[in-house]
């Protein structure tokens, strides 16, 4: 009996000692580690710029601090091998997968430095352009570039546009002392020269790199530039201290041939290709520049074409009287390249030679649609305000579409359907209630409108196909739709047993439906969303059905409709879509797989206690990059198959976070 006591008062003791162990071993492990402050704030990283090759072998981005110099990492998502460069920031990767583009900027030290020192603008540290072969590793840097351009489609070149080089130092003495001889010369007559403030900043080198040879080709004096989808062309506008070399231009850089489009004294701006990189558009007022406020005209070149012709001016047949093409609008082609779209407004008017300094007064009225604060933000943007029109390129006819009663246009997107947008009737509402719209159809054809629908709060949208015109209707909380053919709407929600806006709303103000997830091909049905599932309807309102099979109200699961294609224009409906899926019962995310045709159950891919974010696919393979995060994680990159079943971590950003409790 003694001898079990003893044994027992034993493992008492030994139990109390490991209990005490285990505290002062897990106080001692807290101790280790410190309360997060402020002053370690500055040191956190977030992850910029992620881009996915679309091999799906490399993975990039930018590791960047609060403060101080971040990084650009590239990451070898078959080897496991990175490397790291200095300063990186927004990469572009070509589309050939070949190399890694990206900016550099300066050590912020030297700018601070800079800063303090008060240094001008041009004597500011200033960006660089790195480039990086990934099949060899070798690495190559381009001091003083202000931007770069690759063409969509191709991977053979870079065009970068380059900063002003220094001024020499010894021009600087130079350039101090000039303000002293001048001072004595300012007298009235010089008020006539004011004209010659005309002149214009000359631009600066355009340099084209074939990235795998290294071959250059300097373009001097370049103050914009545009690439075609395919890199055959690229368009570049000068601005020279020579009268005769301002113009527009096209170089291709596979035969190093030079294309003269319009050339003479005179600003050049807005170069837009088409979508097949066959035509151009461009602005300029060569015409008029010698005028103290010289008008615009819009100009179009296509590959048969020697020179640039003249489309649109202030004295086109069409054009409304006192107005012109606008500096401000950047020209589209619709998709066939037939219709040449701008913008047109009010010519520019000089200001009286003997004006008095104009008087700074604030003037207000309160039946003014916007308050006085509204105004004052908005006074540039109404300043640079245009309307659209539309010049058929087959028929040479000019069209326009806005106005200044109906001063938004929207396109289609193929833009063969113009919607006319006005709020102008409501403006004052909106101090006190919300938005409101006027929606009308506009014939691109001659301009003619058709009032469709007034006072309405939501914004009506048109269907990929140009078929239809969709909107929700806040009176009665139902979806829309119009058939532009014959001018029928159709409701398509009214009769469904699921209610379209948000259940949880909690403002003063009606509801806002949860939306759309898209329309499928052909405009043959559109996808819509209730708190939980997403409905598939016919756009005249039949054959209403879940895709999601109620699975989510049923499990209390939100699904959404996840795209994975940036060029998408529809949603496919004979191949497995993806949803993304959040819990609202444990707030886990994750996502889910279903196919519309034939219809099928959703199918669990996967559901973490965790949230997932920037899904990206790379185009030509089933490899997936994205983020994922909790409360005390942050949110890493990784990467994982289709069905994302070998997911792995990739980056580590902020490592310090293991000191912090």
């Amino acid at each position: 009996m003694r001898l079990k006591r003893k044994i027992k008062g034993l493992r008492f003791l030994i139990l109390i000692f490991l209990s005490f162990a285990t505290v002062f071993i897990n106080s001692g492990q807290s101790a280790t580690k410190r309360p997060i402050s402020y002053d370690v704030y500055d040191s956190w990283k977030s992850i910029q710029g992620t881009r996915l090759s679309s091999d799906g072998q490399w993975l990039v981005y930018a590791l960047v601090p609060q403060d101080g110099d971040g990084e650009l990492v590239i990451y070898n998502l078959k080897t496991g091998e990175e490397k790291r460069l200095a300063r990186g920031q927004n990469p572009q990767i070509t589309a050939d997968d070949k190399f890694v583009l990206f900016t550099i900027v300066p050590p912020k030290e030297e700018v601070e430095k800079a800063k303090k020192e008060k240094k001008k603008p041009e004597e500011m540290p200033k960006n660089a352009l790195g480039i990086f072969n990934l099949a060899t590793g070798e690495f190559k840097s381009f001091e003083r570039v202000k931007s770069f351009k690759l063409a969509e489609k191709s991977g053979q070149w870079v065009a970068s546009h380059h900063e002003p080089p220094l001024k020499k130092e010894a021009e600087k003495p130079e350039a101090r002392k000039e303000p002293e001889k001048k001072e004595e010369k300012a007298e009235p007559a010089k008020k006539e020269e004011k004209k010659e403030e005309k002149k214009k900043e000359p631009g600066t080198d355009l340099v084209v790199l074939e990235l795998a040879t290294g071959k250059e080709k300097v373009i001097p004096e370049v103050v914009e530039y545009v690439w075609n989808k395919n890199g055959s062309y690229l368009a570049y506008a000068v601005s020279s201290q020579k009268a005769e070399e301002d113009g527009a231009y096209i170089f291709e850089p596979a035969t190093g041939k030079k294309i003269n489009l319009l050339t003479g004294l005179g600003h050049y701006k807005q170069l837009a290709f088409d979508e097949n990189g066959q035509s151009l558009s461009f602005l300029s007022d060569r015409d008029e520049y010698k005028l103290e406020a010289p008008a615009f005209k819009l100009y179009y070149w296509n590959n048969k074409m020697a020179t640039a012709m003249e489309v649109a001016a202030k004295n086109s047949m069409g054009m409304p009287s006192g107005m012109g093409p606008s500096e401000h609008y950047q020209p589209a082609f619709s998709q066939d390249g037939t219709l040449l779209f701008f913008g047109y407004a009010p010519l520019p008017k000089a200001e009286p030679k003997d004006a008095p300094e104009p008087i700074k007064v604030d003037i207000w009225h309160w039946r003014d649609p916007e308050l006085q604060p509204m105004q004052k933000v908005r006074a540039e943007e109404e300043k640079k305000r245009s309307y659209l029109a539309v010049y058929h390129l087959k028929e040479k006819r000019l069209v326009p579409l806005g106005s200044p009663d109906l001063p938004t246009i929207r396109l289609s997107e193929d833009k063969k359907v113009a919607l006319g947008v006005s709020d102008l009737p409501y403006k004052q509402l909106i101090s006190w209630d919300q938005a409101y719209y006027d929606y009308y159809l506009v014939n691109i054809k001659d301009g003619s409108r058709r009032l469709i629908a007034t006072r309405l709060p939501d914004q009506m949208r048109i269907s990929p196909g140009g078929n239809y015109l969709i909107y929700y209707d806040y009176s009665d909380k139902c979806y829309y739709s119009y058939r532009i053919s014959d001018n029928k709407k159709f409701n398509l929600t009214g009769s469904l047993p699921v209610r379209f806006e948000q259940e949880e709303w909690d403002t003063p103000s009606d509801p806002r439906p949860y939306g759309l997830a898209g329309w499928t091909e052909n405009d043959q049905s559109v996808l819509i969303y209730d708190r939980f599932d997403i409905w598939e309807i016919k756009p005249d309102g039949t054959g209403a059905r879940m895709i999601t099979a109620g699975e989510g109200r049923k499990n209390q699961i939100v699904f959404r409709y996840q795209s994975v294609d940036p060029e998408e224009k529809f949603i496919p409906v004979k191949k497995p879509i993806l949803l993304s899926a959040f819990d609202e019962k444990s707030k886990g995310s994750g996502y889910y797989q279903v196919t519309i045709q034939p219809p099928s159950e959703p199918r669990r891919l996967v559901l973490l206690d965790k949230l997932f974010r920037d899904l990206q696919k790379a185009k030509k393979t089933e490899v997936y990059i994205f983020t994922l995060q909790r409360f005390e994680e942050f949110p890493d990159l990784w990467t994982s198959g289709p069905d994302f079943s070998d997911m792995k971590k990739i980056s580590l950003a902020n490592p310090q976070q293991n000191e912090f409790i």
